[in-house]
């Protein structure tokens, strides 16, 4: 199961989102005279890969009775690179998250697991039959 848990209060009009993205990290610096400066990036190119409306979570209430259907990962695998990072702050990392999402609180999230290797995705030839 994905998503365990239950509504500590009434949870009305939410929406259960995960995604996945892949993330260009770089960094830069910046000279202007004796000040020096270094500047980050994170370009994001995301994908949903199951996006659920709530009407009406009680309170109390397990969050799992109220989702319906399956999580596809495939997007994960065909839409996204593999993750290709040339030291901590270079390169393209891919993460995915768990989100809920309301018009009135604060937002919830949590990050999955990333253990990716690169024999997950398929090789070229593989995706050219």
């Amino acid at each position: 199961m994905l998503v365990e848990g239950e509504a500590r209060v009434p949870l009305e009009r939410s929406t259960l989102r995960v995604v996945a993205a892949n993330r260009e990290n770089g960094q830069y610096t910046e000279r202007s005279g004796k000040e020096t400066k270094t500047r980050k990036f994170q370009p994001v190119q995301a994908v949903v890969l199951f996006e659920q409306f709530l009407p009406l979570i009680p309170a109390g209430a397990p969050l799992s009775d109220h989702l319906d259907g399956d999580v596809d990962f495939d997007p994960i695998f065909t839409d996204l690179m593999p993750p290709l990072m040339a030291g901590e702050n270079h390169g393209i990392d891919l993460v995915w998250e768990v989100q809920l999402l309301h018009p009135d609180f604060v937002d919830q999230e949590l990050q999955g697991p990333n253990a990716w290797i690169t024999t997950d995705w398929p090789q070229p030839s593989e995706s050219q039959t």
